[in-house]
Order: structure tokens, then sequence, then C-alpha cells
């Protein structure tokens, strides 16, 4: 895929929160100064948006929250944590960065 292919979302079938991970895909490379790890956590949270990964607000942040469903990638929570803690966890300072920079852009 070419990096332009990575900053549309992939699921406009979810709308609820659309608008935010088409936000967050754009200011990954804005954000994350080395390029080749802006890339990879490009290429990872877009992954994860195309499995039907969420991003809401709760208790006035922002939080991911999977789809768990019979059938799709993450059939139970704990499906979810095990690819969460593999692929996300290594990005942990990054993607708080990247989400407070969207709280503070009001999204």
């Amino acid at each position: 895929m070419e990096l332009k292919d990575y900053l549309i979302d992939p699921r406009p079938d979810l709308p609820a929160d659309s608008k935010r991970w088409q936000r967050l895909l754009r200011i990954v490379f804005l954000t994350i100064k080395d390029a080749d790890r802006a890339h990879e956590l490009l290429s990872t949270l877009w992954t994860f948006r195309s499995f039907g990964l969420m991003l809401m607000r709760e208790d006035d942040s922002l939080k991911f929250r999977p789809v768990i469903k019979d059938g799709w990638t993450w059939e139970s929570y704990a499906d979810y944590e095990y690819w969460r803690t593999k692929y996300l966890a290594p990005y942990v300072a990054e993607i708080k960065q990247l989400l407070r920079r969207l709280e503070q852009e009001g999204l």
C-alpha cells in the first residue's frame, strides 16, 4: 500500500468515530518525528481500525474500544488484549501523544 492509502479511514461503515480516525491517521507524521516509527505506527493503527477498533470519547478522554463479535477479528476481549499488547503497547507513548492532540483539537 502507498502512504496515501493509510490516510483514509478503512471503516467508513463505522461512522460514529470515522472523523476521529480520519484525523488520527493524518496527524501521525505531523506528531511523530521518527519517520520509520511513524510509518510503523500508522500502518498498525490503520490495521487495527480495519479490524473494527473504535475511538470513543469516555469520561472526557479518548479511548480505544474494540468491537467484539463472533466472526469478527476479536471474538473476546482477551483476543483484543493479546493483539493490543503485541502490536499497540510498543507505541503507548506515541499513541498518548496523538490522542492528546486530538483532544486538544476537540475531536
